[in-house]
């Protein structure tokens, strides 16, 4: 198993309609698309201080948005 394929397993299990997260079963392409501008501009910040220990970490939140959004596509049949 692929990390990714770990982190989507993560998120299939978190918005599980029997088990999940409450917070996470909520959410919608909407109410996430914040969040994923969010950490994109803390990426584009780590880039220009060239802070690259910090941008390793804002590259795995944003990662991690990416597993949400797939997620929660894949929940609604979108993808």
């Amino acid at each position: 198993m692929t990390q990714i394929d770990r982190l989507l397993g993560i998120m299939k299990r978190l918005r599980d309609p029997e088990n999940g997260c409450p917070w996470d079963k909520e959410q919608t392409f909407a109410t996430i698309a914040p969040y994923t501008l969010e950490e994109t501009y803390e990426v584009l910040d780590a880039i220009s201080r060239e802070d690259f220990d910090d941008l390793r970490g804002e590259l795995g939140d944003l990662l991690f948005q990416g597993g949400v959004l797939c997620a929660n596509g894949a929940g609604r049949g979108a993808l």
